[in-house]
């Protein structure tokens, strides 16, 4: 019954660590790049005719359902990596926190970066995905351990503060 219903929430999710199935729903997650945030088509590194090709691609309907259904995806894709973009770049000069330059702290950096601008996002509801491998060990358990939760508690410390900020 549940699965019928239609959300009464706007959502999105986004993950800094690839496609993840616990992610999967109607819409695709944002995957996003745990340095350098939204990944999205360089113009400069694509030329004129190729980025009409995939205009002309994604907008036309297509007879084929997986043709049909990816085209719609491919430019829906497009259009949130631009939008999501401009708006996560619009609040970067609003970060007050400086995050650790190891990999959770740039994940988590990201991740500020989207929730202070959810509300230009539109989005209610936002689901994030980050992870830190490196806890499987087998020898030197305490030092390795000690190692990735120094790294989790630094990034999680900038992360708490931001938004009190």
């Amino acid at each position: 019954m549940l699965i019928t219903q239609a959300s009464p929430f706007k959502v999105a999710s986004y993950s800094l660590d690839g496609h993840k199935r616990i992610l999967e729903g109607d819409l695709p997650a944002n995957i996003l790049d745990p340095t350098n945030g939204v990944v999205q088509l360089e113009p400069k590194l694509v030329d004129s005719e190729t980025l009409a090709d995939i205009a002309n691609l994604t907008s036309r309907k297509s007879s084929s359902v997986c043709g049909d259904t990816y085209g719609g995806l491919l430019h829906s894709a497009l259009q949130s990596s631009d939008h999501t973009r401009s708006v996560r770049d619009a609040v970067e000069s609003q970060m007050t926190q400086t995050f650790p330059d190891t990999q959770t702290g740039k994940k988590l950096r990201q991740v500020a970066k989207l929730v202070r601008s959810h509300v230009q996002l539109e989005a209610e509801r936002d689901t994030f995905f980050v992870a830190l491998g490196g806890f499987d060990a087998h020898k030197d358990l305490t030092e390795s351990l000690d190692a990735n939760l120094d790294q989790v508690d630094r990034a999680l410390a900038g992360f708490v503060e931001e938004p009190r900020s």
